[in-house]
């Protein structure tokens, strides 16, 4: 597994810009992963780990991807501070610490955290891709 890259990655062969996703997670392994699955499905990743760092990266994200701790209103705060710094640029939050397992549940957490969607860890890449997929404007 490679290491995440914090620098932002350069256009593909066709000189199109990839899609630029920012990862907020603090487990250095998950987040390695993350960025490996966004790479391998031709995304580039940009790694933050903390919220000071993620509002630097920000710019230019097409998406976020936020690691979501318990207490939920920590969390909470963070998810709107994001959205706030980058309104265009949908956010979905991950967290094993969500007991929401069926799809309603997780709608309804998401909508209560500000965000578009709510990956439940551990979750699969076909998991990660189909809920970026599913936020797509």
């Amino acid at each position: 597994m490679n290491t995440p890259n914090l620098e932002p990655t350069a256009p593909t062969r066709s000189g199109s810009a990839r899609r630029r996703v920012l990862v907020l997670e603090s487990d250095h392994l998950i987040r390695a992963l993350i960025v490996e699955w966004l790479g391998m499905a031709g995304a580039e990743a940009l790694c933050a780990t903390d919220l000071a760092d993620a509002r630097q990266r920000a710019q230019g994200c097409d998406l976020i991807l936020v690691d979501v701790p318990a207490p939920y209103r920590a969390a909470r705060r963070t998810v709107m501070q994001l959205a706030q710094a980058i309104p265009h640029a949908p956010v979905i939050a991950m967290s094993a610490d969500v007991t929401a397992t069926c799809q309603a549940a997780r709608e309804a957490l998401a909508r209560e955290l500000g965000a578009r969607a709510v990956l439940v860890k551990p979750f699969s890449q076909h998991a990660l891709l189909t809920a970026i997929q599913s936020v797509r404007p």
